[in-house]
């Protein structure tokens, strides 16, 4: 059985949500954790990936995951997206 990489993500904006629902579908890769400011970003994130969730990557680091951020992307700061990101039927 080939072994699953588990992946944290640094902010969950826009580029997040485009990415991680593809992400998401590959069978080696596991959506362990996130971190972002927003609840909101994090509760949708723990609700559709099942993975743990933090509002920031001190506390991410603190409970022992290493992660790394898409600086340079859009964030939803920048942009209007749902309150529900990954709600798009195509799970």
């Amino acid at each position: 059985m080939a072994e699953i990489l588990r992946i944290g993500f640094a902010g969950l904006g826009e580029a997040a949500t485009r990415v991680l629902p593809q992400i998401s579908r590959l069978p080696y890769i596991k959506l362990a954790a996130a971190a972002d400011l927003r609840k909101s970003a994090r509760e949708a994130f723990q609700e559709e990936f099942h993975g743990a969730a933090y509002d920031s990557i001190e506390e991410s680091a603190e409970a022992g995951m290493s992660m790394r951020s898409m600086s340079g992307l859009p964030t939803s700061s920048t942009r209007n997206t749902p309150s529900s990101p990954w709600k798009t039927g195509n799970t």
